[in-house]
């Protein structure tokens, strides 16, 4: 089975849109990336030097390399995200 190839989505940028419409637009394109159970997928939407803590591992991430990895073993679970509440916050 050949690997899913995704529309072209990406993360934008915040300058880009107005901050909700903006959230709800990376969170679709990250919830896609996802249902396509490949890891390298969900990877591409981090930075080269992105960081984070993820939900179910306590090893800090850096990086598409650690972001790959990670989403290895997270997309074994078959996760669905779903919007259930929003909030978004301007940063000044």
């Amino acid at each position: 089975m050949g690997r899913e190839t995704l529309p072209e989505q990406s993360i934008e940028a915040a300058s880009e849109q107005e901050p909700a419409a903006l959230a709800r637009k990376n969170f679709s394109a990250w919830n896609h990336a996802l249902a396509t159970g490949d890891p390298e997928n969900v990877a591409a939407l981090y930075a080269g030097d992105a960081t984070f803590l993820p939900t179910m591992s306590e090893a800090f991430k850096k990086g598409q390399e650690d972001a790959a990895e990670y989403f290895a073993h997270f997309l074994e679970k078959r996760p669905q995200g779903e919007i259930i509440e929003e909030a978004v916050q301007a940063v000044s």
